[in-house]
């Protein structure tokens, strides 16, 4: 009774809701210039899936619906490894505790490095916006939702800085590490599984993305808690790991929309469990029409939380992504490139990647042995996001395959085990010896990735401050001529850094613009500003071919974010403006 009670009531406050929700708040969100119409009212759809959800909670009450465990005939999910040179479970969680506090560390230093153009543009689009109002937002892709609202928040709390505004990721960065820990433990014993979170807490790339303020460790975070979670209850059917599946992908939703390859890749794994779970003699009926209802119920509050936003949302990716600059097409060398880069430079060497990755490849084929679950349910994603972006012909980028770092690190321990159970199995070495190996192993696969973070702490993503003070130094009265890409953090940081004379600082974005300022009196004078040379010269070649023949590179500030290095560039004496 009491249950039924909770439905209507939930379907009485949602169709009032949808009957009393203003459209105020909607109608003055601000809106980029140069997109299409939006299609439709985002506030109508708001309406909509809340008047179905009304609707649907109260089917519940009238049919007095409860959860009912069905009895698993067939038990598809193998326990973990049970090895003799096992460690026991409090040893364990405090080795847990120790790796999570150096995870802690390697992230918050240097946490006060610059912000670069990614992080800053959403301070600057929503942080004087109500919290209503970013989620029926959509100004840019860079719109990460459920950071958004955390870096507001902690801004409020703590003032805006670099490290406030990048706290929220690392939060989310460190709890990824016991949550891998946890997903490993599906597969390995508890050594191995503290392997793989000890080399995921000294990953250069999850360091990288724990100090980016983006909503990309929550993504990962989100991944691997509704993947275990998913894995678990298709096992056992308990309410417990449904509820926590349910949460953390509504939550993932909510911190990126890559989130939904994530949820397709585990609709398709749910179907392939059946399959095999039939195969095997088991029940499949009750467990499809369970993951019908959870995908239903997911699918409905995914859609709340983006409703609103939804047409906008439309509007700006398939504009956005459909131009060459803010990606990289599948078969293009620049995407070749930017993958190699982006794998060496966490191991400090493209030799040491290179053995990484077959090492890491070999090691998956042990991982799926153990575990076919585990490996598809975290592999699958990837796929599902390559084959849907490939079909739309959108631009690709590397950070979209990001739950390939804790898949990584899984494969690589499977393939330690397998290295060190074939090793003890043929000379019968005894569990200290063994429990010394697996330190070995990983401690070595540790210092790989250890050895980049030196050049990492040093340098900023987007090196805007080192790039204004030498403007300030180095400027001889003319104009300093920021173009594209670099206005966003010039603008940010002239501010933040209290430059007195801001005004000879100009942005263009344009050939026109720029034409008109270097053609004028003192014009020789002037400095020029880029950043994201490969974006500038997909979208105004005219840049190019000007830079290269009436300017010359007086300095270089390097980058940890592949193209973000700023140049700062002087007019060529002599040579004429074309």
């Amino acid at each position: 009774m009491r249950l039924r009670s909770a439905y209507a009531a939930a379907a009485l406050l949602l169709a009032s809701f949808a009957a009393w929700l203003p459209t105020e708040w909607y109608d003055t969100i601000p809106r980029l210039s140069g997109l299409r119409p939006l299609p439709l009212s985002g506030v109508n759809l708001l309406r909509l899936v809340c008047l179905i959800e009304a609707a649907l909670f109260a089917l519940l009450a009238i049919r007095q619906t409860r959860f009912v465990p069905r009895r698993p005939s067939v038990s598809l999910l193998k326990a973990p490894d049970s090895a003799t040179y096992d460690l026991g479970r409090t040893t364990a969680l405090i080795t847990l505790v120790v790796i999570t506090i150096v995870g802690i560390l390697l992230r918050a230093h240097n946490l006060n490095q610059d912000l670069w153009l990614d992080e800053i543009s959403p301070i600057v689009d929503y942080s004087r916006l109500s919290a209503a109002q970013v989620i029926g937002s959509y100004m840019r892709s860079n719109n990460h939702l459920l950071n958004t609202l955390l870096l507001k928040a902690s801004i409020s709390a703590f003032g805006q800085s670099e490290w406030s505004v990048r706290l929220p990721a690392v939060i989310f960065g460190v709890l990824a590490i016991p949550a891998l820990y946890w997903i490993a433990r599906i597969a390995f014993s508890r050594i191995a599984s503290l392997g793989a979170a000890l080399l995921f807490a000294t990953s250069y790339h999850h360091i990288f993305f724990s100090q980016n303020a983006r909503g990309y460790t929550a993504y990962i975070f989100f991944a691997l808690i509704s993947t275990g979670a998913l894995i678990r209850a298709l096992d056992r059917d308990d309410l417990k790991n449904w509820i926590l599946y349910v949460a953390a992908a509504t939550l993932g939703m909510a911190a990126l929309l890559l989130t939904a390859f994530v949820l397709v890749s585990h609709a398709i794994l749910g179907l392939a469990f059946l399959f095999v779970l039939r195969r095997k003699g088991g029940d499949a009926a009750p467990l499809l029409r369970r993951l019908v209802g959870v995908f239903l119920i997911i699918g409905l509050l995914a859609f709340q939380i983006y409703a609103a936003a939804i047409p906008e949302a439309y509007v700006t990716l398939t504009t956005v992504y459909s131009r060459a600059s803010t990606g990289f097409s599948l078969v293009s060398s620049d995407f070749v490139h930017e993958m190699i880069r982006g794998i060496s430079v966490g191991f400090g060497s493209p030799l040491i990647a290179f053995i990484f990755l077959i090492a890491g490849a070999l090691g998956f084929a042990a991982l799926f042995k153990r575990s076919w679950l585990l490996a598809t349910g975290l592999v699958l994603p990837e796929v599902v996001t390559l084959t849907a972006l490939v079909a739309r012909h959108l631009t690709i980028s590397p950070r979209f395959f990001l739950l390939a770092v804790p898949l990584a690190m899984l494969s690589a321990v499977a393939g330690v085990a397998f290295v060190i159970d074939w090793g003890a199995s043929r000379r019968s070495l005894s569990p200290g010896t063994v429990r010394i190996a697996w330190i070995a192993a990983i401690l070595l696969i540790t210092a790989a990735s250890l050895r980049s973070l030196p050049y990492y702490y040093r340098t900023p993503k987007q090196p805007y401050r080192k790039a204004i003070g030498y403007t300030e130094a180095h400027g001889q009265g003319g104009p300093v001529i920021v173009i594209a890409y670099a206005s966003t953090g010039f603008k940010y940081y002239l501010q933040r850094e209290g430059i007195q004379d801001s005004s000879r600082y100009v942005y263009v974005r344009s050939r026109s613009q720029f034409d008109s300022l270097t053609s004028v009196p003192g014009a020789e004078r002037a400095q020029l500003v880029t950043t994201f040379r490969r974006a500038l010269r997909i979208e105004v070649p005219a840049f190019e071919q000007q830079l290269s023949s009436a300017w010359q590179q007086d300095t270089t500030f390097g980058a940890t974010v592949g193209d973000g290095e700023i140049t700062i560039w002087s007019r060529r004496q002599g040579v004429p403006q074309r």
